[in-house]
Formats: structure tokens, sequence, C-alpha cells
């Protein structure tokens, strides 16, 4: 897709040339690139970069004045009035419901409470079906439980108010109930028993676009960017919400979701200081693994500072 997009673009600005450099491993290899600050012209916002860093490692995109007018999620890579990355597309993430699945075990309708869920997992484990995949084994899924937090606190800027707690996983607090969530369910025999196995490939993550601060050619790399994003279906085809607010998603499974208007949460930027705290902490946050450490552990005393 990115090959097309160069393809294109060099034929819509005669003279300009694009080459596409693959980079396997990107988020282990690109902070090393970026360090030795030859990273190129365009690349993705890397989300190891606290947002109070992003004007030293790339240009504000300010004078994109259409993507500016008609893109969404731009105040996650936006400091100090300047926006520094523009995005594919964003993920909608929710718990997916079996349709089919559900008719089997003669659930008649979406549970809406805690004890309609369990009782919803009760019919589906009798009718032979595991009631939740949370592919602990996997390890990234997990991450889908440090986002629960956010519902638990109905507010999308939670994480950096967890910093203000002394004890962010006690039971009351959102982060508590977001790990007993997914601790009861895995102990009431809810989800699959195998927490080894790896039964999901990674993710397609919401990246943005943005342009070095290093570049030699930052007109030509920021058309490249409203090109890539305005131009093609590089957002549709990755199964996005596109950033773009002319382009309308393209997946059915999209549609159908937002024609139920659901309620959403954003989740708001990550503060350098949160950031700095889990690293402190020596937790992989967004990665999962600890919280699989915290389903298995045989106690779950919280620990007092995160």
């Amino acid at each position: 897709m990115v090959c097309e997009a160069a393809a294109g673009f060099a034929a819509k600005y005669p003279g300009a040339e694009v080459e596409i450099l693959p980079v396997a491993g990107y988020r282990k290899e690109m902070p090393t690139r970026i360090a030795s600050g030859d990273y190129g012209d365009v690349l993705n916002v890397m989300d190891s970069i606290p947002p109070d860093q992003y004007p030293t490692f790339y240009l504000p995109l300010n004078d994109l004045t259409a993507m500016m007018e008609n893109h969404r999620f731009i105040d996650s890579f936006t400091l100090d009035g300047n926006v520094y990355g523009l995005v594919y597309g964003a993920s909608a993430e929710a718990v997916v419901c079996n349709k089919a699945a559900f008719e089997r075990a003669g659930i008649e309708a979406v549970p809406s409470t805690r004890t309609e869920l369990f009782a919803a997992c009760e019919k589906l484990s009798a009718a032979g079906i595991v009631p939740f995949q949370i592919n602990m084994g996997a390890g990234w899924p997990m991450q889908q439980w440090d986002k629960a937090a956010l519902l638990f606190a109905q507010d999308g800027t939670y994480f950096d108010a967890a910093l203000n707690s002394n004890s962010p996983y006690a039971a009351d607090e959102p982060y508590g109930q977001s790990i007993r969530f997914v601790r009861d369910l895995f102990e009431a025999g809810c989800t699959e028993r195998d927490y080894t196995a790896n039964n999901r490939d990674s993710p397609r993550c919401s990246w943005a676009l943005g342009v070095s601060a290093k570049s030699e050619n930052p007109e030509t790399a920021k058309a490249f960017v409203e090109c890539l994003l305005t131009e093609t279906d590089i957002s549709n085809r990755a199964g996005f919400i596109p950033g773009d607010t002319r382009i309308d998603p393209a997946m059915p499974q999209l549609q159908e979701l937002f024609a139920a208007e659901p309620a959403t949460s954003v989740t708001g930027v990550l503060s350098s200081e949160f950031k700095q705290a889990m690293a402190d902490a020596r937790l992989d946050f967004m990665s999962g693994t600890y919280i699989r450490v915290l389903v298995l552990a045989e106690d779950l005393t919280p620990p007092s500072r995160m």
C-alpha cells in the first residue's frame, strides 16, 4: 500500500523521489535509529517518546491546513498548540459477541450487568462454548485490562489521576476493579484454560505519521504524509476508523458498531510523568504481561505506590 502511494506521489510531483525502508521489529529498532539522528523523513510517532519531547524529534504539521480541519484524534499528538502526528486511523476496542454462540446457548440479549454477564457465561459453558477468549498466552491482548481501568473510572484521562493514588490497585480503585474483574472471569472458569497458547496475531496500532525534525526535505515529506492519508485507502485496508473525516469506515463491523451509537471513551494523552512512573515500577504498561502475572498470582496484595 505504501509503495503504491509512493508511486502515485512521484507521478503527481515529478522529480520527487520516495524510498521506502522496511524496518523489522519497529518498536524495538526505531528508538535506536532515532537516537542516532538518522531516521528518515517520514516515520511513525513513537509511543515510547514522551509528548514533551516531540519537538526534539518531529516537525509541527500545522501548515497542512486541510488536514488540520478534517482530521480526527489530533489532540493525542498536540503539544503547545502544535500538531506533531496525524493518525492513519483509530482502533475501536470493545467486547465482541458471537451471535451464533449466544443463540446456541439460549442467550437472547447482550448482558448489561455483571450478574447477567456471569449468568451468560454459565449458559455458554453448559453449551460447550468457552465464554471469554482473553488470549493470556499471547501476552499483549491483556493490555485491554489496562484500558478497562478507564471504563471503571469513566474517565479517559484516568491514568494520570492514578498517579495521585497511594494504592492504585486497591479493590475500590479503577485499576483494582479492572484487574479483579479479569481475575474473577479466569477463576470462575469463564476463560480459556490454556494460559500459555498464543492465539492472536500482533495488533494493528493507532499509529500516527510524523515528519522528522532532521528532515532535509520537510515540505516534500509533509506533502507525502497528506497524500498517503487522504488519497489512498490505507486506513480502511488496515481496518481503522479513518483519521480523515472525509473518509467513511468501510468495514461492515465498524458501520454496525457506530449505527448503534455506543457510548465511547477516548484515551487521553499519556503524560511523561505517567510513562516514567510505569518505567520506575517496571510495569510493562499496555504490553499485558504484568497483568497476566497478576491474574495468575496466588496473592493479589497491591503495591502501595505505582
